[in-house]
């Protein structure tokens, strides 16, 4: 199944039966090597983490299926849920015992940790140096407030209402926040010649 066309992948996991049972066995152990490539040992992921990782995201697959758009090859467009479940959960795991205004201070974010190991060198290298970008353009251009709204928002899973309370806002002014924080995001990922649809090549394809 890894060789297969986006339709073949699409009609495999659809259609209950032993058909099915293989696809996701394939698309299990694609994923499984995608997060071990990324995720080394020495930051605490084991394989047993890893495993659930997969298993989460491959609920979260199944059940999102129709939102596949084809713009890009399907593994790359699991990898890209499975790599994002495991760095949500990673992120909840760590802050689990963390008070949120201690949360909030935290804005460490290694790009790293978002390229997809499973790709070759090259591929790797641009997918760094794009998230390189983005962070230098979170910490340079954002306001605090709108960084404090948006690194939460992408990357540690802090329920809404709890970061609304946080930040002494409201859902609205919460809603504008980010929205003004992504919109800052990408006007400078433009400003640096990366646009939205050479960026989703890059990750999604």
């Amino acid at each position: 199944m890894v060789k297969c066309n986006n339709e073949q992948w699409m009609k495999a996991l659809r259609k209950p039966g032993s058909q099915r049972d293989k696809a996701l066995n394939d698309l299990r152990k694609l994923l499984v090597q995608a997060l071990q490539q990324t995720f080394p040992r020495r930051w605490g992921v084991d394989s047993t983490l890893i495993e659930d990782f997969v298993q989460d995201a491959l609920i979260k697959i199944l059940s999102g299926l129709s939102s596949f758009r084809g713009e890009g090859h399907f593994t790359a467009w699991a990898r890209t849920i499975a790599l994002r479940e495991a760095f949500t959960e990673m992120r909840r795991l760590r802050w689990s015992d963390v008070s949120l205004d201690r949360r909030l201070e935290d804005e460490e974010f290694a790009p790293e940790m978002l390229v997809d190991r499973s790709t070759g060198p090259e591929k790797q290298a641009i997918q760094e140096r794009i998230l390189q970008v983005a962070h230098r353009i979170v910490n340079t251009e954002l306001t605090e407030k709108q960084r404090q709204a948006l690194i939460p928002d992408l990357f540690q899973s802090i329920p809404r209402r709890d970061l609304e309370t946080a930040l002494g806002t409201n859902r609205n002014a919460l809603y504008k926040l980010t929205h003004d924080a992504r919109r800052k995001l990408k006007k400078g990922l433009i400003a640096n010649g990366l646009s939205t649809e050479g960026i989703r090549s890059i990750f999604y394809s």
